[in-house]
Parts: structure tokens; C-alpha cells; sequence
């Protein structure tokens, strides 16, 4: 197997598992049933992974590793209103891309969160724990230099941020079919963004 082929071939091992376990979790998906469909022999997993459970954690860390570098990037210490505006419109666009280019890790990622037994908490809490740390600590940054109004609460509004992020991809299907919209549309994005750059610096600013 050339070096090349080995590369696609774990790239799909990949792309193909974070679709199936963001369906159905990790206990249902057999590593029969992630080879068959990537048309791989069934050793592939162990031999690229070192097993289904390595696959599965890879499938969250290379997710979780996208969406913390986009917020540790962005998220610097803002230094006036107009900075304040410009990264939190910035990380909004950029964190909502990469959602909806990941959305079957956003899937997984409700699984684990749910397990009773879960398999990657040390990836969760390493980069997925951290995104609304790292947004409140932001949003504080911007209160002690009186950007924002000291009576906002930083840890509230950074839930609310994610909250919608996450719910628009976990429940699209349902929302594609209450009104027609997906937030994989540019357009509908575009709208979610602008909407809460209006709701969260329209009625802050001390």
C-alpha cells in the first residue's frame, strides 16, 4: 500500500466513522460496518488507529482540535469597541463554518456527552470544555476595559452563543423541516451571525 492510498484510506476511515457514530454512538457501529462502507479490509482500522476506540477518539480530537485554534486565534485580548466587534464577528463566521464542515463530530460529541461510560472525556475537556472558557475570559477581557457593561454575566452569554451554534447543527433536519431553512445555507448563517452580533452588542456596551 502506497503512501498515498494509506492517506486516503484513513482520511475515509475517518469521514465515514464520525458520520456513523454521530448517528448511532460508539457501541452500535462495528468495525465491520465502517470497513464495508469505506470498501477497506477490516485490519484497516487497527493498522492505521490501533483499534475501533483509538478511531473514535481520533475522529473527536481532530474536530476538537479545529474548533480550539480557531478561538484561542481570534479570541485575544480585545483593545477597543470596534476590536471588540471586529473578533467576535470574526470567531462567530469562523466557528459556524467549521461546524457545519464538521457536522457529524458535533453529533458524536452529544453521544459522549451522554454516555454513561464515556471514551473521550480528557478530549472533550481539552478542547471542547475550553472554547467557553476561553469566550468568557474574552468577554471579562472586555469588561475590565470598560467595553461591555460590568453587570453582564460573561459565563451566561457565552452558553447562549454556543448553545445556538450547537443546537443548529444537532437539530437541522428538524429545522429544515419546520421552516425550510438550513444553517449549511451561507445565507441563513450569515443571518444567525448578524442576528446575534445585534442581540449581544446592541444593548451591552457600558
Amino acid at each position: 500500500m502506497n503512501t498515498t492510498t494509506e492517506l486516503d484510506t484513513k482520511s475515509s476511515l475517518i469521514k465515514v466513522s464520525r458520520r456513523l457514530f454521530s448517528k448511532a454512538g460508539f457501541d452500535q457501529v462495528s468495525v465491520r460496518m465502517i470497513c464495508q462502507e469505506v470498501g477497506c479490509n477490516v485490519s484497516s482500522i487497527s493498522y492505521h488507529f490501533g483499534g475501533k476506540e483509538a478511531l473514535y477518539r481520533a475522529c473527536l480530537e481532530a474536530n476538537g482540535q479545529g474548533v480550539h485554534t480557531i478561538t484561542m486565534q481570534i479570541l485575544q485580548n480585545p483593545q477597543s469597541r470596534e476590536d471588540f466587534e471586529s473578533k467576535l464577528r470574526l470567531f462567530l463566521e469562523r466557528f459556524y463554518g467549521h461546524l457545519c464542515e464538521n457536522a457529524d463530530a458535533v453529533g458524536m460529541m452529544v453521544y459522549e456527552l451522554r454516555a454513561a461510560q464515556p471514551l473521550a472525556n480528557d478530549i472533550i475537556e481539552k478542547y471542547y470544555m475550553d472554547v467557553p472558557r476561553k469566550i468568557e475570559k474574552f468577554l471579562n477581557e472586555a469588561k475590565a476595559k470598560g467595553i461591555i457593561d460590568v453587570s453582564i454575566d460573561t459565563n451566561l452569554v457565552s452558553d447562549l452563543m454556543l448553545s445556538k451554534a450547537f443546537n443548529a447543527i444537532f437539530f437541522e433536519d428538524l429545522k429544515r423541516k419546520m421552516d425550510g431553512t438550513c444553517i449549511h445555507e451561507n445565507s441563513v448563517r450569515t443571518n444567525i451571525v448578524e442576528q446575534t452580533m445585534r442581540i449581544f452588542t446592541g444593548g451591552i456596551y457600558a
